[in-house]
């Protein structure tokens, strides 16, 4: 089948991929591998001596999984190898895609063998797109037209917040304040103290 636009644009990309292979026991056998594609083919690159292309000589069934920049953009290609390509054209492979991800040619030792490619041809192909999910991020958890709230402080009176110490009391009731008398004082009934003279102003002391 052909392969789908969004694989083409990620394997195009500077994108890692998952490459699941069958070890002869029948476990999977998974990779992390630099990835490109021709347009009608995922391509593959690696040693013939490697596992996964040990695994893929002897049963051609392979899975491809290419994950981009956003969680939500990937694709999965299901499909099986239908050829190998060695010598030079696998050499000037490796060196543009080591261009790509690397930004210069291959400089890794490589085997007597030297390399190959794998071409993979899809039988099934998975994306967001293809199984109707989200592909963008999530909306954040606060959207970014709402404004930050107030201090406390400032919301509970309504008037921006203060350093300054309020006169008034913590219940917010007024305490009545009552004149100073300026008549003569009334006779103490306790022992000791006298009675203020008619006119005479208030001592300080009391």
């Amino acid at each position: 089948m052909p392969l789908d636009e969004d694989v083409v644009r990620l394997a195009k990309g500077k994108n890692l991929a998952t490459v699941v292979t069958l070890m002869p026991d029948g476990q999977p056998q998974a990779l992390l591998t630099w990835i490109d594609t021709d347009g009608e083919h995922v391509l593959v690159n690696t040693e013939p001596q490697r596992q996964k292309a040990r695994n893929v000589a002897r049963d051609p069934r392979i899975t491809v999984l290419i994950r981009g920049d956003d969680n939500y953009d990937w694709a999965e290609v299901r499909g099986h190898v239908v050829e190998t390509i060695g010598g030079e054209p696998a050499r000037q492979h490796i060196d543009e895609l080591s261009e790509r991800y690397n930004g210069h040619e291959y400089t890794n030792p490589i085997g007597p063998q030297g390399r190959v490619i794998l071409k993979v041809a899809a039988d099934k192909i998975n994306t967001p797109k293809r199984l109707g999910r989200r592909t963008c991020r999530p909306p954040p958890a606060r959207p970014p037209w709402r404004l930050p709230r107030p201090p406390a402080r400032a919301r509970s009176c309504g008037r921006p917040a203060s350093r300054t110490r309020s006169p008034w009391p913590r219940s917010g009731r007024i305490r009545p304040r009552t004149a100073p008398s300026s008549g003569p004082r009334i006779p103490s009934s306790a022992p000791g103290q006298g009675t203020a003279l008619p006119g005479a102003e208030r001592s300080c002391c009391g």
